[in-house]
């Protein structure tokens, strides 16, 4: 077995670290991103309870929400996989954002 196999089996290689250099911040924003879906994704099922208690709902009718949120990663994927593919993920990333910043726009000048 050559040195440098044995220094990066040893975990020396890297000095132990969990990310490369100047990637710390990165890989906080990337953390949390995937924290905040999964909470986001966690909620659809208490929400799901409330809306029936509340809007005294059918099951299924409250079940609508849950299909509305997971339904839109279905229907989103091949266009967003369309972007990414033709103008690259960072495009993608801030076609993305700016759709979501431009429905919310919108929908808080209607609760005004």
């Amino acid at each position: 077995m050559s040195t440098a196999a044995q220094t990066t089996e040893a975990g020396t290689g890297t000095g132990g670290r969990l990310v490369y250099p100047g990637m710390g911040v990165l890989f906080v924003v990337l953390a949390a991103c995937f924290l905040s879906w999964g909470i986001a994704a966690d909620l659809t099922t208490p929400m799901v309870a409330g809306f029936k208690r509340i809007f005294e709902m059918s099951t299924f009718q409250a079940s609508l929400v849950q299909l509305a949120y997971f339904g839109a990663y279905f229907l989103l994927a091949l266009p967003a996989a369309f972007i990414n593919e033709r103008f690259g993920y960072k495009t993608g990333l801030l076609a993305g954002l700016g759709s979501r910043h431009w429905a919310r726009s919108r929908s808080s000048r209607r609760a005004d």
